[in-house]
């Protein structure tokens, strides 16, 4: 016997199939818009992870895969789309689609912008009197500086001068880490700052010095957490406080610590130093104004770095004094890679580093 659908001339599977297509165009036009609802870590986010975790706890982080994913591909696209066609979204939307729903798009897009500018006074609102200042106070301050910024400043300019700030607010926070391994994660965060201002300085020389900071940061720091993994190991704690002395109750593993702070913290002959040279000396030459502060950042870091360097290097030894077996090879590859690229680096390498930097702009 036949069934409704071949009664009524139509096949199961082509109902199938247009329910699928269906769906797919739903979550075709819904998509963009969940992403970037997901996108920003303004105060409203942060305040929805701190209920979520206080809620849920851990048992959603397996969203987090997915949703970063989801993130790297739209951001991707919509990057490649503006990078091709060196239009806005207005534009493209215009050209596509018309003028009403470029209207109907920019008006959503007002009443959500207010929406988050609101969210981030608020935020300015509830940090600053955390401090105990006001917020009749911070809140007009804040709204006179980002007026500043937006009517006077290029974007490159705000860009460059809100990395700055990141950088000494990431190496003003070393100072208060009391974890080792979170310590020397801070500091990664203060050197993902250099590198970001110097892309976002641009030019052949800033370009190379972020390639080349990327690259021995990424070898200098690898080489700290191997070390501080065999330390945290022996000792049997990760507080700064516990840990003592390293360099006489394990020689080995502490002077390898203090060489690879040595490194990350830029000193020469480390290839860190190179890098960060180049920062500077592109600065000085294309903004001299944020030279000063870039500057500041980095001895503030250095200050932070040296201060935790000998508690925990020198002094009398405390906690575990019983030997390692542990091989020290990846160390000394990763801190000899950082000391080679400072003494002499390799031509290939340079020119490698010379064409990405020109093809950045």
């Amino acid at each position: 016997m036949a069934s409704r659908e071949e009664l009524a001339g139509e096949r199961p599977e082509s109902r199938t199939s247009s329910m699928r297509r269906r769906i797919a165009i739903a979550l075709a036009i819904m998509g963009p818009g969940l992403l970037t609802g997901i996108v920003d870590n303004d105060p409203t986010g942060i305040a929805g992870y701190s209920l979520a975790g206080a809620h849920f706890g851990y048992t959603m982080l397996w969203a987090l895969l997915l949703s970063t994913v989801s993130l790297a591909v739209i951001q991707e696209m919509v990057a490649r789309m503006g990078a091709v066609t060196g239009k806005g979204l207005a534009d493209l939307i215009r050209e596509r689609f018309g003028v009403r729903m470029t209207l109907l798009a920019m008006l959503t897009l007002l009443v959500a912008n207010t929406a988050t500018t609101i969210a981030e006074f608020a935020g300015v609102a509830g940090a600053s009197e955390i401090f105990g200042v006001s917020r009749y106070l911070s809140v007009p301050l804040a709204a006179v500086a980002v007026f500043v910024l937006i009517t006077l400043g290029s974007y490159r300019r705000v860009e460059v001068l809100l990395l700055i700030v990141s950088l000494i607010f990431a190496a003003t926070m070393l100072y208060r880490r009391r974890d080792v391994k979170r310590f020397f994660a801070y500091s990664s965060i203060e050197h993902m700052g250099i590198i970001a201002f110097a892309f976002g300085l641009g030019g052949p020389l800033a370009n190379f010095a972020g390639l080349l900071h990327m690259t021995m940061h990424s070898l200098a720091k690898s080489g700290i957490f191997f070390t501080i993994g065999h330390i945290t190991r022996i000792k049997g704690s990760q507080r700064i406080a516990d840990i003592r002395g390293l360099t006489e109750s394990h020689p080995g593993l502490g002077w390898l610590l203090v060489a690879s702070v040595a490194a990350i913290a830029g000193l020469p002959p480390f290839g860190v130093f190179t890098s960060e040279f180049l920062v500077v000396s592109s600065t000085f030459a294309r903004q001299p104004l944020l030279a000063a502060p870039l500057v500041l950042g980095l001895l503030i870091s250095v200050g932070a770095l040296f201060l935790r360097i000998n508690s925990l290097a020198f002094g009398e030894p405390t906690g575990s004094l019983a030997p390692t077996r542990m091989t020290k090879v990846p160390m000394l590859m990763h801190l000899g890679l950082v000391l080679t690229a400072g003494v002499f680096l390799p031509s290939p390498l340079a020119a490698w580093f010379q064409h990405v930097a020109h093809q950045l702009g």
